[in-house]
Order: C-alpha cells, then structure tokens, then sequence
C-alpha cells in the first residue's frame, strides 16, 4: 500500500499534497553522504514541506545538533512536530515564516543549509538573490548551502517548464550573493548543486 511517512495514502494525504517533497525521488543515502552531515551541526532546512529532509538530518547530527525547519505554512510544521515526536528526535526546532524574507537566525549560526526543490515557487525565484544574501549571512565562514531542483527537462511531474531552473540560473544568484559554487551532482530527476561561504573559484 502506498503511503506516506504518516501513515496516510498518499492519495489523500493532505500534507502530501500541500507539501510535496523530492525525497523519494533520488538515493538518499548517497545525497546525505554528500552532504557530509557530521553530529553537533547547526543545519536550516528553507522551506521543510512535510520535513523529510529535516528528520533525516535530525537522525543523522544527533541530539548536539538543531534542524531548524523553516516554512510558511504552519500545518505542515505542525507535522513536522508531530513526526519528530513520533521517531523520538528532539533536535528540531521549527520556524513559521517565508524564505524569502529576512531569516530569524543569528548571523554565522548554521553549518548547512538546505534549500531543496523551493527556488522555482513563484514569490521565492524572483528574490533568489535576496535569499543567497540571508543564507550567506547566517552561515558559518566555511559553511554550505546546497540546493535541489528538478532538471529542465520533459518529465510528468515536478514544476511546469516555464517555472524549473538551470544550474547557471542558481550560479548566477548565487554567485552575486557571494556564495560560490563547488560541487554540481547529478541525481537522476534532480541535480544538486553546493556553495560555499569563503571559498573562491
């Protein structure tokens, strides 16, 4: 039976729908190993969703770390909550608000940040500059942001066409934010993409 990390069938499950997420997409084992989530990691998850990325990252830095799962849809934080309690992880901290506007974290506190399959969403790509600008702000000197976001290419799902991005599109934003691109993988439906603070070309 198909169902979500709820529970629920995913044909009804209204976090699923609300909040779609990548994760089961591409081999997640192999993306948290690029990652290179270490314990005691401060990591901010832009635009969580229903938080499949935030558990996975709160299992894997341990009680010494936080998630902070950040969304502006409070239901789907509420869900976040009530997963986190579920599998017993204490590390996450949610926060309700838009990615697109100024992030209520202090600056240099995050090691990673996670900006998965959110910069396409209308309201958030035309301010992908701003966004680097804050996610550069907050990170540490030698933290990283990685991104993903569905290939430009003819698939059933995922964002229309007109809305998906290039790498180079991500590059460019990123890039006038101050952040610097070291790592482009390719996952299958997805590419991921990493950035550096303090590192240059």
């Amino acid at each position: 039976m198909n169902k979500c990390n709820y529970g629920h069938l995913k044909e009804t499950c209204d976090v699923h729908q609300k909040g779609s997420s990548s994760y089961f997409m591409h081999d997640n084992n192999r993306l948290f190993q690029s990652i290179g989530l270490k314990e005691g990691f401060s990591i901010l998850d832009l635009g969580c969703g229903p938080g499949d990325y935030s558990i996975e990252a709160a299992a894997r830095i341990g009680p010494s770390g936080t998630v902070y799962a950040m969304d502006k849809e409070q239901e789907l934080l509420d869900h976040v909550k009530e997963r986190s309690k579920n599998e017993n992880l204490h590390n996450i901290k949610t926060i309700t608000g838009s990615i697109a506007e100024h992030l209520p974290l202090e600056n240099e506190s995050i090691d990673v940040c996670l900006a998965v399959t959110v910069l396409h969403i209308p309201g958030v790509s035309e301010k992908k500059v701003h966004i680097f600008s804050e996610v550069m702000r907050v990170l540490k000197s030698g933290g990283k942001l990685f991104t993903i976001d569905v290939k430009k290419e003819d698939s059933s799902f995922g964002p229309p066409m007109y809305m998906r991005l290039s790498p180079d599109d991500i590059e460019s934003a990123a890039r006038n934010a101050g952040l610097h691109n070291t790592v482009i993988d390719d996952l299958g439906y997805c590419f991921l993409m990493c950035f550096q603070k303090g590192v240059h070309p």
